[in-house]
């Protein structure tokens, strides 16, 4: 599947994309358990689009400018109508994070639409 196919509330994804840049970091502490939680938002491409990836915890150290990986078992998702890429880590997921070996280093035309900018309709 290519990033350009992509619309909110699809699972069970696999893509291979190139980071673009890192938009947003942020750190919390959860409510309840007073666990510090890491969040980040990445733009991501490939060769037919970008889309926003939120990545937690061990994913963004994974992730540099510029480097391939391999969103395995990813989902969509809508904020405040538009459009949101996640990998979730937890066991019952099942969803990973990795660097993609198996990618040619292309550039990336610069003029790729985000489907992120698209406000879609939820219903």
């Amino acid at each position: 599947m290519n990033v350009f196919e992509l619309v909110p509330d699809q699972h069970s994804l696999d893509l291979s994309v190139q980071v673009v840049s890192l938009l947003t970091k942020a750190t919390y502490t959860h409510e309840k358990t007073g666990e510090i939680i890491q969040v980040a938002e990445y733009l991501v491409a490939d060769p037919t689009a970008q889309v926003i990836f939120k990545a937690e915890a061990d994913q963004i150290h994974m992730l540099e400018q510029h480097q391939h990986v391999r969103l395995l078992n990813a989902r969509t998702t809508a904020l405040h109508g538009h459009l949101r890429i996640v990998v979730d880590q937890h066991e019952k997921f099942g969803g990973r994070v990795l660097p993609d070996t198996e990618a040619i280093d292309i550039p990336l035309p610069s003029s790729l639409p985000n489907i992120s900018d698209v406000e879609f309709t939820l219903s």
